[in-house]
């Protein structure tokens, strides 16, 4: 799926906000830009089984996403929460609108 030329503004709260309301619409438990001793975590999302750290960049890296993730630590406060981890890069293209790659580790 693409956004529309004259709704993108081309910055990561754009597409950061476009996933946060889907997420919310699903009926996840979700939260943005959480604040950490080491950063702002994008987004995290809740569910009954697992828990997803989710980092976004645009026009840079998935890899960078991810590598952002792990030197920050932020999936460390939710460790003794008991359910898996998956953490999550994703990187948009502001020429093309839409989601460039994504990279996941669990």
């Amino acid at each position: 799926m693409q956004i529309p030329n004259v709704l993108n503004n081309k910055n990561e709260k754009h597409f950061q906000t476009v996933i946060y309301v889907l997420f919310h619409w699903l009926g996840f438990y979700t939260q943005s830009e959480v604040n950490t001793s080491k950063g702002r975590l994008d987004c995290i999302l809740f569910t009954p089984k697992q828990i997803f750290i989710i980092e976004f960049k645009v026009d840079e890296s998935a890899e960078k996403a991810l590598a952002q993730i792990n030197e920050k630590g932020y999936a460390e406060p939710y460790r003794t929460d008991g359910r898996p981890i998956v953490k999550i890069g994703v990187n948009f293209s502001s020429e093309e609108r839409t989601i460039e790659e994504w990279k996941v580790e669990e």
